[in-house]
């Protein structure tokens, strides 16, 4: 698949915005030290929404530490689309006599415990709109303190003329 400089009527030397990976950390006592990792972009290999929370690891693990090698984190992920559901991923002893731990999940799916179909990605917001519930939409204040922590990237990315364009903003 061509790059989107490569694509039809488009600038080469185009800087508009195709993909983001950030990483932000939200200065309170509550989320010290928590990252919050945030990816979109365009034309990525699946269009998917979703919420994922992986558990700081414990101070001792339960299981011996001959299992250290295959031990991966806890994650609590919330699914949006192209499917709801909500999924714990945990670790499992592997059957057997070796000490081999393996990510199994538990999975709650709307589309697997309800009849009725899922509505469409904007369907219950434009419900909301018409019936005048504000309960999922941002309010002025949320909106304008996103714009705060996203405004001077967007600055600075405009004032770069790089032509290593994926390199911007790496460490």
């Amino acid at each position: 698949m061509p790059g989107y400089r490569d694509e039809k009527n488009v600038d080469p030397h185009s800087h508009v915005e195709t993909f983001v990976a950030a990483k932000f950390f939200i200065d309170n006592w509550r989320w010290k030290n928590v990252p919050f990792y945030i990816r979109t972009g365009k034309r990525l290999h699946e269009k998917s929404t979703s919420i994922t929370i992986q558990f700081k690891e414990a101070p001792h693990y339960a299981f011996p530490a001959a299992a250290a090698d295959t031990w991966r984190p806890n994650k609590l992920t919330f699914s949006i689309q192209p499917h709801m559901d909500i999924r714990i991923r945990f670790q499992a002893k592997r059957p057997g006599t070796e000490m081999v731990l393996n990510p199994v999940d538990m999975v709650f799916s709307y589309a697997d415990t309800f009849e009725e179909q899922e509505p469409e990605a904007y369907e219950t917001l434009l419900e909301d709109v018409i019936e005048g519930n504000q309960t999922l939409f941002m309010r002025a204040d949320q909106v304008e303190a996103a714009w705060e922590v996203i405004s001077p990237h967007l600055e600075a990315w405009e004032k770069k003329t790089t032509s290593r364009f994926p390199e911007l903003f790496t460490r």
